[in-house]
């Protein structure tokens, strides 16, 4: 800022000189005094060009700085809305899964029809339809204490989607249940050969 007053006073001061010699040489008709005129005249405006450039180049940096900064701020805001809409993505069935069973998932394990709970109270419960093998359904059987029941597929009026139809299981279904005096928990649906699983996770 001290060197932009500087450069500024330098031109007006040689601006006024310019002017004096200008009078003296109109007043005494004196030619030479023209040409020192001139000369200050000179000097007058590269000092006020270069005054000029140090404040357009001063007022840019600082428009730059401030461009910058709102830019870093909206990348942020950018990156905050990115994260906060990334929490209400609906997960997929192999995120329920390993969720639900605490693992990655078995190579033997298929999902085929899942139903996440987004609002607990509003959702009832995630339900999974899967297909899995003995090693999976008994790893996911250690998870928690179940009561186990085999039960006829046609007394089980369980339908709580299109899809979560555990009684469409021949014969014989292998019931765990795992609830707590809430009603919450787990309930499983497994087929006679333990290969396909209905899955009923609730809180409500």
């Amino acid at each position: 800022m001290k060197e932009i007053i500087l450069y500024g006073i330098t031109s007006g001061l040689f601006f006024l000189i310019f002017i004096i010699f200008f009078l003296i040489a109109i007043v005494k008709k004196r030619n030479w005094f023209y040409l020192y005129g001139v000369t200050f005249l000179f000097i007058s405006l590269a000092s006020f060009f270069i005054t000029i450039n140090k404040v357009s180049s001063k007022t840019y940096n600082r428009v730059d700085q401030s461009i910058n900064a709102i830019s870093n701020q909206y990348g942020d805001m950018k990156s905050s809305l990115r994260d906060l809409s990334s929490v209400f993505e609906p997960r997929t069935g192999e995120e329920i899964y390993t969720t639900l069973f605490n693992d990655s998932i078995a190579d033997c394990v298929k999902i085929n029809r899942f139903q996440d709970q987004v609002v607990p109270k509003i959702d009832y419960a995630i339900l999974l339809h899967f297909q899995t093998c003995n090693d999976e359904v008994r790893r996911i059987l250690k998870l928690r204490t179940f009561k186990p029941n085999k039960v006829l597929s046609s007394n089980i009026n369980d339908s709580m989607s299109e899809w979560f139809l555990p009684n469409s299981f021949n014969d014989s279904v292998l019931v765990f249940t795992s609830l707590d005096e809430y009603g919450n928990g787990q309930v499983l649906y497994v087929n006679s050969d333990s290969t396909e699983v209905y899955c009923k996770d609730i809180l409500d």
